[in-house]
């Protein structure tokens, strides 16, 4: 009989800080196993988060600008599509 394994998808990939995986804003050194992992979700302080918590990126959706904020993850996911479709042609 196989074990069940339970996949936890870390809460950085809604978070706007995420830059490219695993470093957001808040860990440019690499987010911890404490996030990455156990998924937990960083809504209160842990050490080495320069000041910076969990900001998830639907709340923000109606103020930001077309495309996503500046360093959130649809910006990101928008400049690599752009860069992909330049070395396409």
């Amino acid at each position: 009989m196989e074990a069940k394994t339970e996949v936890i998808e870390p809460p950085c990939f809604r978070c706007i800080h995420l830059i490219y995986w695993p470093t957001c804003t808040a860990f440019p050194d690499g987010i911890p196993n404490i996030i990455k992992i156990e998924g937990d979700k960083h809504i209160n302080t842990i050490p080495g988060d320069h000041g910076i918590r969990f900001k998830e990126y639907k709340s923000i959706k109606k103020t930001a600008p077309k495309g996503g904020a500046p360093g959130s993850r649809a910006d990101s996911l928008r400049r690599i599509r752009t860069r992909t479709a330049r070395k396409q042609k």
